[in-house]
């Protein structure tokens, strides 16, 4: 890449470039992964959107660690899962310690993800 082709404005990401490479990014796989538990019927009684679609609910912990995660993951560890809950910025609204926990992102809703 030389220098001036650089100022003219030739390198990737000018001109609207990078407007069309962000809106060609693929879903990240844990987020495709979460979104499959979500429509996976037999998953419910350990996961499911809130009745209004802006949170998922996580329930019976350990089941869900030793049921769903080993099926959709390469580990049933909880804590794993919620680190890669919490890198994409999913909040803990609401808890049962050990039984249930609700966790938000208002990017992450039943309508904007194509859930069910």
């Amino acid at each position: 890449l030389k220098y001036r082709s650089f100022r003219k404005g030739n390198a990737k990401g000018s001109k609207g470039e990078m407007k069309d490479m962000v809106s060609e990014q693929k879903t990240p796989p844990f987020l495709t992964k979460l979104l499959a538990i979500l429509a996976d019927n037999s998953c419910r009684e350990y996961i499911s959107w809130t009745d209004d679609g802006k949170g998922i609910v996580l329930k019976q912990l350990d089941r869900f660690s030793s049921n769903v995660l080993p099926r959709y993951f390469k580990h049933a560890n909880f804590t794993s899962f919620l680190r890669q809950l919490n890198m994409y910025n999913f909040y803990t609204s609401s808890q049962k310690q050990g039984e249930w926990r609700i966790f938000t992102n208002p990017l992450f809703t039943r309508d904007n993800a194509g859930g069910r």
